[in-house]
């Protein structure tokens, strides 16, 4: 006690030294306990900042991936529907091209051509197509005058046909007539029809009674595909009266029917040689 107070009269402190060594460690001990801290705080913020990096990574990787997914899906899509559709210009000429199927896209039916007409008989009546109205009237709708100049014809026809030598030599001509006797003589008796075939026509187109009336139009030169004869629309052809060359006749485009057709017997093998003034050889047809 004595001790004390003559340190406090004397103005000096003196520390007591396990007091001291206890504060001193007890200085220490915290200096540790804050550089722990320290320590892991910057641990803990390294470890912050490397999970951030690692998640900014693996967020640029998946905004890649989603990239490079957008990319092969566009690729892969087929076009717009828009650019498969005509332009202004091409729709416009399909339209001019395709009248009727223009109307059908505009008013949602099918628009169909109009149907024949129908006559009062219930029967429709044909197209007045080309190849329809090639072939002239029908033998139904010719008048009396008509029938009357076909009548005309038909008559040339027969006297023609019942002709001799002298005849068929008044019409044909010498180049004719020798080819036919030449035909004949080669045992081409066809050849010989085919002439005495000119012979009845040009006969027919000479006949007075033809010649006068102002109804019938002959034809202009033999041999052409075109009618022998017109009567007021209707066409008529001159042939013989044998299956083949009916059958050929009625293949031609200006002949409707049968009743198109003048016919006169065909040439028996004696007639055609007698007519054109050569003796029949035996066994020749």
């Amino acid at each position: 006690m004595n001790d004390r107070r003559a340190t406090a009269v004397a103005g000096t402190t003196k520390l007591d030294p396990a007091a001291t060594q206890h504060q001193i460690l007890d200085r220490a001990a915290r200096a540790r306990i804050t550089q722990s801290d320290a320590a892991r705080a910057e641990i803990g913020e390294k470890s912050l900042n490397s999970n951030h990096e690692r998640n900014k990574k693996s967020s640029n990787q998946e905004e890649l991936q989603s990239s490079d997914a957008i990319k092969r899906k566009n690729s892969d899509t087929p076009p717009a529907v828009h650019s498969l559709q005509p332009s202004s210009k091409a729709k416009d000429r399909a339209e001019s091209k395709h009248p009727q199927a223009s109307e059908a896209s505009k008013t949602g039916r099918d628009t169909k051509p109009p149907e024949p007409e129908r006559s009062k008989n219930g029967t429709s009546t044909p197209d007045n197509t080309p190849n329809d109205s090639k072939k002239g009237k029908s033998s139904d709708q010719l008048a009396d005058q008509d029938r009357e100049s076909v009548d005309r014809i038909r008559k040339a026809v027969e006297r023609a046909r019942n002709g001799d030598t002298e005849d068929i030599e008044d019409v044909l001509t010498l180049k004719e007539m020798r080819a036919a006797r030449d035909a004949l003589r080669s045992g081409e008796p066809f050849r010989a029809r085919q002439m005495y075939g000119k012979y009845i026509e040009r006969s027919a187109q000479g006949d007075r009674d033809v010649q006068i009336d102002t109804n019938v139009t002959p034809l202009t030169a033999i041999g052409k595909r075109e009618p022998d004869f017109t009567v007021g629309g209707f066409n008529i052809d001159i042939t013989t009266n044998s299956k083949s060359t009916k059958g050929n006749h009625l293949r031609r485009d200006y002949i409707r029917s049968e009743d198109n057709l003048i016919t006169y017997p065909s040439l028996t093998s004696s007639e055609v040689y007698e007519l054109f003034g050569l003796k029949s050889p035996t066994n020749k047809s």
